[in-house]
């Protein structure tokens, strides 16, 4: 559970959040895109940087890596942090991997 839990806070939550949660919400509202919009824009982009699901037969992993994103995107514009994005991507990240096995290079 700890190397799951830190597999998924420090090679996925700390990178993934500042990029799509932190920088792209908030550059896209600057652009003039509205919350609902700049939060569907990164949730596409975020899912799209894991097509790969695809191709090993998750597509079901691919569908809620979206979701997250959505919801994620909507926490960082609710709360204006992404501090609870970081936590609430690593805790999923770490139980996607006790539950299907594997590291982040083979999910």
């Amino acid at each position: 559970m700890v190397g799951a839990l830190l597999q998924g806070f420090i090679a996925a939550a700390l990178i993934e959040e500042p990029v799509f949660r932190g920088f792209l919400i908030g550059y896209l509202r600057e652009l003039g895109l509205n919350d609902g919009w700049s939060v569907l824009v990164q949730a596409v982009l975020f899912a799209s940087g894991h097509l790969r699901y695809v191709g090993s037969g998750r597509q079901g992993l691919l569908m809620m890596v979206f979701v997250w994103a959505l919801i994620w995107g909507w926490q960082r514009i609710r709360h204006g942090t992404i501090v609870g994005t970081i936590l609430n991507h690593a805790l999923v990240n770490a139980t996607v991997f006790l539950f299907i096995g594997g590291a982040v290079t083979s999910l």
